[in-house]
């Protein structure tokens, strides 16, 4: 699978032990018109390869899908959500919200 070949699970307990794990999934440019990242919070952690280490499984509960359509800002979508992530308790705060509308709202007010 694309997963194997190309991880995108992310640890994050780094930050803190009860804090998510994310995954960052992605496609190729040429099947994508605009740019954004679509963010989803599953009811059930997913598995997913880690990123950093492949070869080991990461249990992930939000998604931050990468929809470009330029090679050239992907390096910095992804550096962007990393600062996102380790920033300001964004991780905990987010793990706390369960309604889509205030979560959507919280990501767009923290990265305006």
């Amino acid at each position: 699978t694309r997963e194997k070949s190309f991880p995108t699970g992310l640890d994050m307990e780094f930050l803190g032990k009860d804090l998510p794990n994310v995954a960052i999934p992605h496609t190729d440019i040429v099947h994508n018109l605009a740019e954004k990242v679509v963010v989803v919070r599953l009811e059930k952690p997913v598995t997913f390869h880690n990123m950093i280490a492949p070869d080991k499984e990461v249990e992930v509960s939000l998604l931050f899908f990468i929809i470009n359509n330029s090679s050239s800002s992907q390096t910095n979508i992804l550096a962007q959500l990393m600062d996102f992530f380790t920033g300001n308790g964004h991780l905990e705060d987010l793990s706390k919200i369960s309604e889509p509308e205030k979560l959507y709202a919280y990501i767009a007010e923290t990265t305006a």
